[in-house]
């Protein structure tokens, strides 16, 4: 199921994850913010909705990346 979710209501667990024990790769994040801002899409991110919080378990990537290019 895809659902429109704020990005203050997104949570990335710390520590519990492979890609965050890894940490992100600033290069992915900084071209994945400029396609974004020429209007290339993403595949929806995978959330865990955790106690009324949603987890991000799959694209930290590019929700990092939407939050830099500002959408």
């Amino acid at each position: 199921m895809i659902v429109e979710l704020e990005l203050k209501d997104l949570v990335v667990p710390q520590g519990l994850l492979p890609r965050i024990i890894t940490g992100t790769v600033e290069e992915k994040v900084q071209e994945y913010a400029e396609m974004i801002e020429e209007g290339v899409e993403f595949d929806p991110i995978s959330v865990w909705k955790r106690d009324n919080q949603y987890w991000v378990i799959d694209g930290v990537h590019r929700l990092e990346a939407h939050k830099r290019a500002g959408k």
